[in-house]
């Protein structure tokens, strides 16, 4: 009966089930998922309702800002010197073109990435939770989503859209 659930639950997906057995030296079982979704371990946060995550191996810390750490630029950008570094800001709800989310750096959080070599800050509301997500593909009919690698759908229902940090990076910092 158990694995009657897990085949259903496997061809749901478009996958397949092989299971191999040999007398006295047991079964094989061999779990083809479509290249289409992969599982990630990420950090899930928000930026006023709207759910993101970011892979954990991009993520090198979180961050609470300081007023005196932030500086302008002569390019009215902003950096948040951190440990002898000047890492660039990008506010996420300006790269989204979100008309909500905070914008002072001292009220929010500061998730530090690095993708590429190099270093940016993004500026989040909330941090939600860590756990692993089950990526998808986005669907044709959004197109290709800038900064975004793909979405998952939380326990609580909702999509969390998946960050390309190394498109994000390239695109405001270069």
């Amino acid at each position: 009966v158990g694995m009657d659930v897990v085949k259903k639950n496997i061809e749901k997906l478009k996958g397949k089930i092989t299971i191999k057995s040999t007398a006295g030296k047991g079964s094989e079982f061999i779990l083809k998922i479509p290249l289409t979704m992969a599982i990630i371990d990420a950090v899930t946060f928000k930026i006023k309702e709207n759910y993101y995550s970011i892979p954990l191996p991009d993520i090198k810390e979180f961050y609470k800002v300081k007023e005196n750490q932030v500086i302008q630029t002569d390019t009215s950008h902003e950096v948040i010197h951190l440990r002898g570094e000047s890492i660039p800001v990008i506010r996420l709800s300006d790269y989204f073109k979100l008309s909500e989310g905070i914008q002072n750096l001292t009220e929010g959080v500061v998730i530090v990435v690095q993708n590429l070599n190099k270093k940016a800050c993004l500026l989040i509301d909330k941090i939600i939770d860590s756990h692993q997500l089950v990526i998808k593909s986005l669907p044709e009919f959004m197109g290709e989503g800038k900064g975004i690698s793909g979405c998952s759908i939380l326990g609580s229902g909702e999509i969390s859209f998946i960050l390309d940090t190394k498109q994000i990076i390239q695109e405001w910092i270069s």
